[in-house]
């Protein structure tokens, strides 16, 4: 139990190394509880400044299947050893995505090298890649370094300069150039490791009042001239809401964030407000919690804020659906979207059974109503919202004229009944082998859609007729009231 007054209190932290440590005071009265925030945590100046490194780095696809083995080289600037520090370390080389990841717990402080490698089966060096881990005391670098189409190239024609401002006058931090290549990546504040005491970080602007444009860190803006990007502070007793892309693992795009100041309440920002998508995948709403988990936090609703929020963007696979369209399998399960090149769906190879006979699988459409397919099985598609595919069925020979029909006297005959998917265009070949017949065929409500002329023997009528999608009966009438009569019918697609 506390006596009233106020009171010190010191947290001290471990992380990766390094020792962090806090004193804040508080008024406490005796009996009540009381709640601690400690949010400005620094490094001792007896601590050991580590940090944790880990990249990702993904080589150009075009080398990815001669790569027999991957090495990476790690110097840490400060090490006594630079032999020791510089050996070449074998890595687990994924082939299916061509990456590899280079992770060191504690690592020292500081602008670190580290070159990754890559030798074909015959042990030859193939390609080289060397970047700058730039590790702060107490924090993670986590990096991805994606090489796919177009590597990030180091050609110093296309070279501009990126100035890292601190914008603030109480801080004795220098400036922070950067050299910016094509697909080189924004810094984070860690990066360039600054800090002001009694501020929280908002983001970078290319004005010192915030009011150019903003860069989001990590991400690869497309640069042709040197800019000076200024820190953007809120004190530290502002609340901040930060948003997160917290993009689904294996996709292409990197991980960014963008920043909100709130006071008592904010509004959460939609997706595109945040500037956030990803190809493939649609975005499902925030979270507090990354896997999904936590809160779920509903774009454009307003919400108090008693603290520092984070909210993390949840995405969902852009799917497949497959509609039979009258065949007779049930449609079919949704198909992930990546399940080839991220944002592609390989269509698929099982195919459909018909339901009728008289039909055969042409394809598939993203029309129900479609006389011609448009996709077929193995088939790339490219998915930029849920789809629905449809069967494309196309329609043969109803009835065969080799069938002889034979009627009794005075007696109506049913023959058939068919079925339209769809509306279909047909030839209809009436045919009396012997005697006189009448050939009718009615839709599902009874009415008359093709009723024959009386044929006598030898005699034939054809007509072309629209049969929207219905069942039909067909049924041939023998009116002779002594003799038995036959003929042939067919019915077959336009």
């Amino acid at each position: 139990m506390l006596t009233s007054g106020t009171k010190y209190f010191t947290l001290t932290a471990e992380r990766f190394g390094s020792t962090f440590t806090q004193t804040v005071s508080k008024s406490v009265t005796a009996g009540d509880s009381l709640s601690l925030w400690f949010d400005e945590l620094t490094t001792t100046s007896s601590s050991q400044q580590t940090g944790k490194v880990s990249v990702t780095f993904y080589f150009p696809s075009g080398i990815r299947s001669e790569i027999n083995k991957a090495y990476a080289a790690y110097s840490e600037t400060a090490s006594e050893d630079e032999d020791e520090a510089s050996a070449e370390e074998e890595l687990e080389y994924n082939a299916t995505d061509g990456y590899v990841t280079f992770t060191r717990e504690k690592s020292l402080a500081g602008d670190n090298v580290l070159i990754f490698f890559a030798k074909n089966a015959d042990g030859e060096l193939i390609y080289t890649y060397p970047i700058i881990a730039s590790v702060k005391a107490g924090y993670p670098t986590t990096t991805r370094i994606l090489n796919y189409e177009t590597p990030v190239s180091q050609d110093a024609s296309r070279m501009v300069t990126v100035t890292y401002n601190v914008n603030d006058s109480s801080s004795s931090a220098k400036p922070y150039d950067q050299n910016y290549y094509p697909g080189s990546k924004i810094l984070s504040v860690e990066d360039v490791s600054f800090t002001v005491s009694g501020k929280k970080f908002t983001g970078w602007n290319t004005q010192s009042d915030g009011s150019g444009t903003t860069y989001n860190e990590n991400n690869s803006p497309d640069l042709t001239a040197n800019v000076t990007l200024y820190a953007q502070w809120v004190s530290s007793s502002q609340k901040i809401v930060t948003y997160q892309t917290n993009y689904p693992s294996g996709v292409s795009e990197s991980d960014t964030s963008i920043t909100q100041s709130a006071e008592s309440a904010f509004t959460v920002k939609t997706a595109t407000e945040a500037g956030f998508s990803v190809k493939g995948y649609k975005f499902i709403g925030w979270n507090n919690s990354k896997d999904g988990s936590g809160t779920a936090f509903t774009a454009g609703n307003q919400y108090t804020v008693a603290r520092d929020q984070v909210l993390y963007a949840q995405w969902q696979a852009y799917t497949i659906t497959y509609d039979m369209n009258g065949g007779s399998d049930s449609i079919f399960a949704d198909t992930a979207a990546n399940t080839s090149k991220q944002g592609y769906a390989t269509i698929t190879t099982t195919k459909p059974t018909a339901k009728y006979d008289y039909y055969t699988f042409q394809g598939w459409s993203k029309s129900s109503t479609a006389t011609s397919a448009t996709y077929y099985s193995s088939n790339s598609l490219e998915l930029k919202e849920d789809t629905t595919l449809y069967a494309v069925w196309k329609l043969g020979t109803i009835a065969d004229d080799n069938d002889v029909i034979t009627v009794s006297s005075s007696t109506t005959k049913t023959v058939l009944s068919f079925t339209t998917l769809k509306t279909e265009s047909v030839t209809v070949t009436a045919k009396a082998t012997y005697g006189a017949l009448y050939y009718r065929i009615k839709n599902s409500g009874g009415t008359s859609v093709y009723y024959s002329d009386k044929l006598k023997e030898g005699n034939t009528y054809t007509q072309t007729i629209s049969l929207p999608a219905d069942t039909y009966t067909l049924t041939v009438t023998n009116e002779n009231i002594f003799n038995t009569h036959n003929g042939t019918v067919l019915i077959e697609a336009e």
